[in-house]
């Protein structure tokens, strides 16, 4: 089992930091996968064929000559981008989870140690760090999940999906009626994070610092998969336009050179 694999380190009988008291999650690890991970199935595919029904030369998807419709390319594509990150995001999560190894702020609680056993002060009377734990509690998974403090899942998990979704609003849709939406549903997504975040250290799961060093772990993967891995962001030269003498461009051929998709149906 990967839990095994657990870096199990000791610690110092004075340190008040993992002596709270366990505690139910505010934000379950299933709805963390609702929010983070089944909800973004729908909504991107429903974003990708809004974004295409504005196009007015979509690019189809041939195979073998044949052609097929553009939501075949473009949804796949997005998900699949999308989940590339996202699994990145939680194998780097884990393998530091695994390998640091810092107990929880509620281990004590779970370990209950058998403090008959331990020796809290050296001959010299300084404190003695206690390495191995001798563990009353049975439950060998819970403990093991006491020692998976740093970073954060649910802060790192969170980041990157709220992250991710933020530049894909900003990069791909404009919206021209009610400009105040696309910055609405940002703030939204930083709040949703931030709740998720914060809920750790309020429910003793996570210390501080294992939420800041989720956060900025989720961030960093998807400004990383946005940039070099999808086609979001798209840095090219800019276009040189053919000087024109005493003409002028037509609506339609400007609407042509926006990058973004305007989205005209929002009331």
């Amino acid at each position: 089992m990967i839990l095994d694999l657990v870096t199990k380190r000791g610690f110092f009988c004075d340190d008040s930091s993992i002596q709270f008291p366990y505690k139910p999650s505010t934000v379950s690890s299933r709805v963390l996968v609702s929010i983070c991970f089944y909800a973004p199935l729908l909504i991107y595919s429903v974003l990708e064929w809004w974004r295409l029904r504005s196009r007015r030369k979509p690019k189809y998807l041939t195979i073998c000559g044949r052609k097929f419709h553009p939501l075949l390319r473009y949804i796949p594509c997005t998900l699949f981008v999308y989940y590339f990150g996202y699994y990145c995001n939680l194998g780097l999560t884990y393998l530091m989870k695994l390998s640091i190894g810092r107990p929880r702020p509620h281990f004590i609680d779970v370990c209950q140690p058998d403090w008959s056993m331990i020796n809290c002060s050296t001959p010299e009377g300084h404190p003695a760090y206690v390495d191995p734990i001798p563990c009353n509690g049975t439950d060998e998974t819970a403990i093991n999940q006491a020692r998976l403090s740093f970073p954060s899942g649910h802060a790192s998990i969170s980041a990157y999906a709220m992250v991710y979704f933020i530049m894909y609003l900003q990069a791909q849709f404009y919206i021209r009626r009610i400009r105040c939406i696309k910055p609405l549903l940002q703030l939204i997504c930083i709040v949703v994070a931030l709740f998720i975040s914060l809920t750790r250290i309020q429910d003793f799961k996570h210390h501080s610092t294992d939420v800041m060093a989720g956060l900025f772990l989720g961030t960093f993967v998807a400004v990383l998969v946005v940039t070099f891995v999808s086609d979001i962001i798209i840095i090219e030269e800019p276009m040189r336009m053919p000087k024109i003498e005493e003409s002028v461009i037509d609506e339609d051929e400007k609407s042509n050179l926006y990058e973004r998709i305007p989205i005209d149906d929002v009331d």
